[in-house]
């Protein structure tokens, strides 16, 4: 297949990726600690490609490379709720879900039927040790400090786990504002818990539709490219062939 084409293909490819992780980035402005996905792209020459190819300095095609996630912080919302507990500092909530222990900054918390303290999935959030943390389902003043200690008119119930990793990237995104790592956590040192409030997404709604706009338009340059060399190489065949 000639280069040309290759070129605008692998650029389509990738555009396409690009567009669908812009568009998941809008779906969820609105999810309690959503964070942002970016696309990482490379261009590269293939082996085989001689030094007169390489002349002009023209990318040969364009590889996905992967997907990284924008940790940084989003905007803290009141909601004073007193089980809606956002993370000041950095740092992630422990949860236990069926498929093992997963991390979110959702602090969107209730109490359950069994008294354990939830998600709104359902998901027991770990405290101390990685044990479920267990409250009285008509306690009325609850209390939660910043180093994540619980307590209602009964005493102290327990404290949250919070742990950070040394290497963001090591995370996944495991749905439904949820995260895994291959990466054994640390626990946050001096973890800042606030109540009563929520963290937002950090997605910035008009930088991704901006974004949005300029993929579009370079997958239609990408596509116009291949339609191009696709009309050229008719052109040849048919001179060739007469």
């Amino acid at each position: 297949m000639e280069n040309g084409i290759l070129v605008g293909l692998s650029a389509q490819t990738a555009l396409r990726r690009q567009l669908e992780v812009v568009a998941n980035n809008l779906a969820n402005m609105n999810t309690t600690g959503f964070k942002r996905e970016k696309m990482l792209f490379t261009p590269f020459l293939p082996a085989q490609t001689t030094a007169a190819a390489m002349k002009g300095g023209r990318p040969v095609f364009v590889e996905d490379k992967a997907t990284v996630y924008d940790v940084s912080p989003g905007r803290l919302e009141t909601t004073a709720a007193p089980l809606d507990l956002a993370i000041r500092s950095e740092g992630y909530f422990v949860v236990e879900t069926p498929q093992g222990t997963r991390y979110t900054r959702d602090g969107q918390f209730h109490v359950n039927d069994q008294g354990q303290l939830v998600t709104a999935a359902g998901n027991a959030v770990l405290g101390s040790g990685d044990a479920p943390i267990t409250l009285d389902p008509t306690s009325t003043q609850i209390a939660v400090a910043a180093d994540g200690t619980i307590s209602s008119e009964s005493g102290d119930v327990g404290r949250l786990h919070i742990v950070r990793f040394s290497d963001a990237g090591s995370l996944r995104g495991a749905g439904s504002g949820l995260w895994s790592s291959e990466e054994a956590p640390l626990d946050a040192e001096r973890p800042d818990i606030v109540q009563g409030m929520l963290e937002r997404s950090n997605v910035e709604p008009i930088l991704e539709l901006e974004q949005m706009i300029q993929v579009q338009r370079a997958y239609e340059q990408a596509k116009q490219l291949v339609e191009r060399e696709d009309e050229r190489i008719k052109k040849m065949v048919q001179a060739y062939a007469a």
